[in-house]
């Protein structure tokens, strides 16, 4: 298990590996969530619609607008 030691200004590095399997980067936004029992856990915090472009992967055939209005509307009266 990755390990961070906090330093005197509040501060922690991400481990390498924690990184890369978060795909974080210079810039890169987190979000922290403390739990009742003192857990913590933390999630990338996206800020634009591209940034989760292929977070969710599709390989069927291209849509298009008309397509995904009908999606939607379908959705929207068989709940």
């Amino acid at each position: 298990m990755p390990i961070s030691t906090v330093t005197t200004k509040g501060q922690i590095t991400i481990p390498k590996s924690v990184r890369e399997a978060l795909g974080l980067t210079a810039g890169s936004k987190v979000a922290f969530q403390i739990h009742e029992d003192a857990s913590v856990s933390m999630s990338t915090k996206h800020e634009r619609a591209t940034e989760l472009l292929g977070l969710i992967p599709y390989d069927g055939p291209p849509l298009t607008l008309e397509d995904m209005d009908e999606a939607i509307a379908e959705g929207a009266t068989s709940s």
